[in-house]
């Protein structure tokens, strides 16, 4: 419990109060500045350098019907399809681990030789690459839109 107790002192020291019987911190009326952002992504559990990281999946997978599901899952959980099959997400580590054991459990249902890799990628990386051919928002991967509404 203790460290709720430093979430909550940190919300009151940015402006924050415990507003309503409901329980909800109400901003201040000079609202979402980056101190009070702050505080409420540190109470989230996500503090501004939690940040997500940049992963590239790649597959090779014999079976048209595994391919697809697969192909399903990684857009629904988000990834950008840059080629067939290479995706590009924007991941928190437990995203990452959670899909990463998925995908491991459905492998491991059928026999089969199929690979699939993830890869982390770094800023440098990311700005150093080269895309030739087919125009991709690169942007739209690597820094997804995300809004806090007060």
């Amino acid at each position: 419990m203790e460290p709720y107790l430093e979430r909550f002192k940190r919300l009151r020291a940015a402006g924050l109060w415990r507003g309503n019987p409901g329980g909800y911190f109400m901003p201040p009326q000079n609202a979402a500045t980056p101190e009070i952002v702050a505080a409420i992504l540190t109470f989230m559990g996500r503090s501004k350098t939690n940040h997500n990281r940049t992963y590239m999946a790649m597959y090779d997978i014999t079976s048209n019907k595994v391919r697809r599901l697969v192909a399903r899952y990684f857009e629904e959980k988000g990834f950008l399809r840059v080629q067939k099959s290479v995706y590009l997400a924007s991941l928190s580590t437990k995203q990452y681990r959670k899909i990463a054991d998925d995908i491991a459990d459905m492998n491991a249902l059928y026999e089969n030789a199929d690979s699939i890799i993830f890869m982390p990628l770094n800023d440098q990386i990311i700005a150093e690459s080269r895309f030739i051919g087919k125009e991709l928002d690169f942007q739209l991967a690597t820094q997804p839109p995300s809004s806090i509404v007060f």
